[in-house]
C-alpha cells in the first residue's frame, strides 16, 4: 500500500504485489502539484492495458480506466483474454474492409485478388456490396438541393437508391422494398430537413 515520508514530504507510488489484490496505488502524499502528477501518471500507464485489450476487439475507454485504477490486475488480464474475434471483424468492417466471399478473410474493398487464398474477387465483392446495400450507404445530404431560400429534393438521388434498391432484392416487388426497408427510410427521412420531407416520400414511393 501507500506509505507517507515524513522527512521528504515526497509522493510515492508503491506496487503492491500481493496475491489477492496486485493494484498500483498512488500515494497521495503532497497536495496541489503533486496530486496532479500521480493522476496524469496513471492516466498514462492505464493506456498500456487499453491498448492491449483494444487490439483484442475490447472498449479502450473502459479498459483505459479499469488500467489507470488497477494497472497490474488490468495489465495481466489484458495479456491473458482471448480476441473478441466478432468485435475485431465488426470494427474492420466498420472501417471499410469486406470479407472475402470464398475464404471470409478481410481484404480490402478495391481488391481484384484475395491476399489470403489467392481468388479473383473483383466481381464477387461487386455482386456482395449490391447485394448488401442500405440507404444509410449514401450520405442523407445527397437527397436534397438547398436554394437560396429553402430546399429541393434531389429527384436523381432517389432515383438512385430506389434503382440500387431494387438491384439488392430481385426477388421483391415495390411493397416488400417498402416493408424490408421501412426502418431505415424513415431514419433516413428524419435526417432531412423538414421542408422537404413529405415531397421525398412522394418521390420515393412514386420511383417504386
Amino acid at each position: 500500500m501507500g506509505r507517507r515520508s515524513e522527512k521528504t514530504g515526497k509522493s510515492e507510488v508503491v506496487i503492491s504485489l500481493s496475491p489477492s489484490i496486485p493494484v498500483l496505488t498512488c500515494a497521495n502524499v503532497n497536495d496541489g502539484d503533486k496530486d496532479v502528477e500521480l493522476i496524469i501518471i496513471c492516466a498514462i500507464i492505464g493506456c498500456i492495458p487499453a491498448a492491449i485489450a483494444s487490439s483484442k476487439g475490447r472498449s479502450f475507454f473502459a479498459w483505459w480506466l479499469y488500467g489507470a485504477l488497477l494497472f497490474i490486475v488490468a495489465l495481466i488480464h489484458s495479456l491473458v483474454i482471448k480476441k473478441d474475434i466478432r468485435a475485431l471483424e465488426q470494427s474492420q468492417l466498420d472501417s471499410g474492409l469486406v470479407k472475402c466471399p470464398y475464404c471470409a478473410e478481410m481484404i480490402k474493398p478495391e481488391a481484384r485478388k484475395c491476399k489470403h487464398c489467392g481468388s479473383d474477387v473483383k466481381e464477387a465483392i461487386e455482386v456482395a456490396r449490391l447485394k448488401n446495400f442500405k440507404p444509410s450507404d449514401i450520405p442523407f445530404d445527397a437527397f436534397f438541393i438547398r436554394k437560396r431560400v429553402g430546399f429541393d429534393v434531389n429527384e436523381e438521388a432517389v432515383t438512385n437508391l430506389v434503382s440500387r434498391l431494387k438491384q439488392a432484392n430481385p426477388e421483391l416487388g415495390p411493397e416488400g422494398i417498402k416493408e424490408k426497408y421501412f426502418m431505415q427510410i424513415d431514419e433516413l427521412v428524419n435526417q432531412l430537413p423538414s421542408g422537404v420531407r413529405d415531397e421525398f416520400i412522394r418521390t420515393y414511393n412514386a420511383k417504386l
